[in-house]
């Protein structure tokens, strides 16, 4: 049975701040930064790959997870354990500064006995 979720992710990492003349190749390389994060740990679940995208006050926006890189691992721990199949297709990415939004389709997969 498949569980299909439509979210909206919003990321926010702290990211050096550019001159307001390269705020789009900024905004640019900003997206690219959060895609390369979300890839590595929500769709690979691979946490030390995604652990050199954040710092030490990473908010976690998702209720079941606690803020911090420990609550990041741990979510992750539990992704792999229970929905191993779980993936999320970013539909919409979206920056304004140091702001990145994702529109993202996830979908759980798991077997019902």
């Amino acid at each position: 049975m498949n569980r299909i979720a439509s979210t909206v992710a919003v990321f926010c990492l702290f990211l050096t701040a550019q001159p307001i003349a390269h705020a789009e190749t900024q905004q640019e390389r900003n997206k690219k930064l959060v895609m390369e994060f979300y890839e590595a740990a929500i769709n690979r679940k691979d946490f030390a790959a995604a652990s050199k995208y954040m710092g030490t006050q990473y908010r976690q926006h998702n209720p079941l997870a606690a803020d911090g890189p420990a609550g990041l691992q741990a979510y992750l721990q539990f992704l792999k354990e229970k929905f191993p199949a779980s993936h999320s297709e970013v539909k919409k990415v979206f920056a304004d500064g140091d702001y990145v939004i994702l529109h993202v389709h996830a979908v759980e997969h798991w077997d019902v006995i």
